[in-house]
């Protein structure tokens, strides 16, 4: 099967046209209600990483790496929010296409196209926070089993 699975995912990836990972939210209100989601999703991880500390799990591996995800999603949320509100809510920069892989990033406040630039860059955020959670969803779950096999006993 997985080697069918493998086949699948290259034809797709040889085939498929570039899907332009950007997404508009359609006028004003739309993106003040994905900005109060970005909020709202930073509050919980703020809440999570709270309750994981206050609790004292972080000295199990598992928690630890859960409790690392939920930091990185706060950083991601606030950085996204810094995003939309420059790009679509002030409109402090401008983005033009010149060619493929090329762009031209322009604002009026100097050195705020540098800093939407390093911004924009949020799945160096969101990509370690998917591994850290899934990592330690995996360890939590190996501590469940290990403990189930053992009759209730760490």
């Amino acid at each position: 099967m997985t080697r069918i699975s493998g086949l699948v995912a290259l034809f797709l990836f040889l085939v498929v046209s570039p899907a332009h990972a950007t997404q508009g939210h359609g006028g004003i209100e739309g993106t003040l209600v994905h900005q109060a989601a970005h909020v709202l999703f930073a509050l919980a991880m703020g809440f999570l990483v709270f309750r994981i500390k206050r609790d004292e799990l972080p000295v199990q591996r598992g928690w630890r790496n859960v409790q690392y995800a939920a930091f990185l999603f706060i950083l991601w949320n606030l950085d996204a929010i810094f995003v939309h509100f420059v790009d679509e809510q002030v409109k402090l920069v401008t983005v033009q296409r010149l060619a493929t892989g090329q762009l031209q990033i322009t604002s009026p406040i100097p050195g705020l196209s540098f800093i939407y630039y390093i911004a924009k860059l949020d799945h160096l955020l969101c990509v370690p926070a998917i591994g850290f959670l899934w990592v330690g969803l995996r360890q939590l779950v190996k501590q469940a089993e290990e403990r189930r096999d053992n009759g209730g006993a760490l």
